[in-house]
């Protein structure tokens, strides 16, 4: 869908998929600190004096210097939530984002976020498109989680470099070098020996042109999640791995392969000096 204007007024932009689960475990995967952290970015949700959401923290960089901070100003379990930030700057116009949650089923349910700016200037619209482009990614991730893994302890961990552009060039190396190049669905794909270990299923895959990433469903080295993708910005083509573990075994082999990977995208990818490295 495109930018559009809102019924209660302001610009907007919706995204919406059909997952599996129910209402109440698919509103869990979206609304509370370790759900939402399973399959997009660590968050929390700080509770007011009665025990309800008040502001929910999203940290996009290890160090809290992309933090996005919202203050809840509907909550709805399970059916929706709404919070408003001011995420574009202090004189921007504010941002509310909607969650919402509808069943379509006994076993799955819609998800559909909107982001409405606090304007009816076009100006902003590039923003929404952004968004927009955006949440499609990560919610393959939430489907796949949701599919795979629903309501089992998660931890998560970044490896984060950088390459020259061209972006296509980059991607196809990078690809190349993790063995995922070509990749397609359903596939079964594994690294090279010389690199710590990835092995799993091929679950999704960027579709458009100018769209770089992959998603592995992981059998090793846990069961699991691996989003890997390229973005390109500016001067730059920044190469990124989240892995996401699930289940009893997700904390220790985080321990032990997260500062592997980290480790060997600093080697083979170093960050540009003004950026900061992940830790």
């Amino acid at each position: 869908m495109a930018v559009y204007n809102h019924p209660a007024g302001g610009r907007a932009v919706s995204v919406s998929i059909t997952v599996p689960g129910a209402a109440e475990q698919v509103w869990d995967a979206i609304a509370t600190g370790p759900g939402i952290s399973s399959w997009f970015v660590p968050t929390e949700f700080e509770s007011g004096p009665d025990g309800a959401p008040v502001r929910v923290v999203s940290h996009f960089s290890p160090d809290g210097s992309m933090d996005a901070v919202a203050a809840v100003v509907t909550w709805d379990p399970p059916r929706c939530f709404r919070a408003a930030s001011a995420d574009l700057g202090p004189d921007a116009p504010e941002v509310i984002t909607e969650w919402r949650v509808t069943p379509v089923s006994g076993s799955t349910a819609r998800v559909e976020v909107t982001h409405i700016i606090a304007t009816d200037s076009h100006d902003w619209d590039a923003q929404l498109e952004q968004w927009e482009g955006g949440w499609p990614w990560f919610f393959q991730i939430l489907r796949l989680y949701l599919g795979e893994f629903p309501s089992q302890p998660c931890v998560a961990f970044r490896a984060m470099g950088a390459a020259a552009p061209p972006a296509d060039d980059a991607w196809e190396a990078f690809a190349k070098t993790l063995g995922i190049a070509g990749a397609e669905p359903g596939a079964r794909r594994a690294a090279p020996p010389e690199h710590p270990p990835v092995r799993g299923r091929v679950a999704h895959v960027a579709p458009g042109e100018g769209d770089f990433g992959v998603v592995l469903r992981l059998d090793d080295p846990c069961a699991g999640i691996l989003s890997a993708f390229a973005l390109p910005m500016g001067d730059h083509v920044y190469l990124v791995l989240d892995f996401f573990f699930y289940g009893t075994q997700a904390a220790a082999a985080a321990e032990r392969w997260a500062p592997r990977w980290k480790g060997w995208m600093r080697s083979g990818y170093p960050m540009p000096p003004d950026t900061t490295p992940e830790p």
